[in-house]
């Protein structure tokens, strides 16, 4: 979920503006940069994992440098959301001028998305499962699940 958290987010951030989505790139890849993770060759890796799967028909998409690099900024936003500092990294970037607004919309956004992950999971108690593999798992895990 938080893969999809922060791809959905980042896509969000660039969609909302553009100079926000600029700072808090800025602002992910800089983190990357202190952990010394090559920016320019994930977004190599990108580009030619686009280009190998349209090679085999799996995708029609070759990203561009710049789709690549929002990509690599969604990753980004992956590992800084699990980093146990996130909190204090917002803090941080708050007190940046050019990023008014932009941390509140973030905290906005993760609101929304848990509000709708939690109504998704509540919309689902007491269903059971239709599939026959789902079926299958949970007769295997009935005694664990019981505990």
């Amino acid at each position: 979920m938080v893969y999809t958290a922060s791809h959905e987010l980042t896509h969000f951030i660039r969609a909302w503006s553009p100079a926000k989505f600029k700072v808090f790139a800025d602002f992910l890849i800089e983190r990357y940069a202190q952990k010394n993770v090559p920016v320019k060759v994930l977004i190599n890796n990108k580009i030619k994992q686009s280009e190998l799967r349209a090679a085999n028909g799996s995708s029609s998409e070759v990203l561009t440098f710049d789709k690549a690099y929002e990509e690599v900024v969604c990753d980004a936003c992956e590992s800084f959301l699990l980093d146990g500092n996130a909190k204090e990294a917002l803090v941080a970037l708050a007190q940046k001028p050019e990023s008014k607004g932009l941390v509140e919309k973030v905290i906005d956004w993760l609101k929304d998305f848990t509000k709708v992950i939690e109504n998704a999971i509540n919309a689902l108690k007491g269903t059971k499962p239709n599939s026959e593999e789902s079926k299958y798992v949970l007769n295997e895990l009935k005694d664990d699940l019981n505990e």
